[in-house]
């Protein structure tokens, strides 16, 4: 079993084998654009959103892992936060109004077919997290936290919080609430108080995102003068310090089998 690390800059892309970007580099992409968003399946297959300042709408393109081949490359509305489960080849995202006046969605995308997960709307800025078969984690446009079923629209309000993650093999999602990321479990995550994050020296997180058995993540932390700075722990292990975030974007993936395949 293998994670990789993906990173995005200036247009490049980039995947690094292990942990963190110092590992030796297995494929890279240039003039891919500006990546905004990206989720990893557990299969082993990225979805990325590349969207130009200035556009009025989004690209989402599957990569293969480890190749970074283009699998699939579909031009959407405005692209927000992006969310993929077991099957890679269905993605949620945030889709964004061009205008002030129109309405926040949540869309799920499977193959050419897209279709609007009803629900109350989220947040315009809200991260989304595919926390079991047919459930989504994302902040509502009220701020709360609110886990949905894509299916029927059945929803669960929790505390106020952001930057919902996911790890769906290990059943269990995270969130910032207050200062502090938590955890939630997959199945009632509102039945009592959310747990803390044990084995991991986060400070107080921007963003979140977890390998899909929640052993690593990778997160971001305010600096001074509004910049931020990227960091990736093992679970019990060291952070490391991935100045390539700061600029950028990206995230510990995986653990994929060898010659497993999408």
């Amino acid at each position: 079993m293998s994670y990789f690390t993906f990173i995005s800059r200036r247009a490049n892309a980039a995947l690094h084998a292990g942990v963190g970007d110092r590992g030796d580099r297995v494929a890279e992409v240039r003039g891919i654009g500006r990546v905004t968003s990206i989720a990893a399946s557990t299969k082993p297959s990225l979805w990325v959103c590349i969207r130009e300042e200035g556009e009025p709408h989004s690209r989402l393109r599957r990569l293969a892992i480890p190749s970074l081949q283009v699998e699939a490359d579909i031009e959407v509305a405005r692209v927000g936060a992006l969310a993929c489960g077991d099957d890679p080849s269905s993605v949620v995202f945030v889709e964004i109004p061009l205008a002030d006046t129109g309405e926040v969605k949540l869309v799920r995308l499977t193959g050419d077919s897209a279709e609007r997960i009803p629900g109350p709307p989220p947040d315009i800025s809200s991260q989304v997290a595919w926390t079991g078969s047919r459930q989504l984690a994302y902040e509502a446009s009220d701020r709360r936290l609110c886990v949905i079923d894509m299916a029927s629209g059945a929803h669960q309000l929790g505390p106020t919080g952001r930057n919902p993650a996911a790890a769906l093999a290990a059943r269990e999602w995270y969130a910032v609430v207050g200062t502090q990321a938590v955890r939630f479990p997959a199945a009632e995550p509102f039945a009592a108080a959310p747990l803390p994050l044990e084995g991991f020296s986060i400070g107080e997180p921007t963003s979140l995102r977890f390998t899909h058995d929640g052993n690593v993540c990778t997160w971001m932390e305010p600096k001074a003068l509004y910049e931020s700075r990227g960091y990736v722990q093992t679970k019990g292990g060291e952070r490391i310090r991935m100045r390539a975030l700061d600029d950028g974007i990206g995230a510990v993936i995986g653990p994929y089998s060898a010659g497993e395949k999408a």
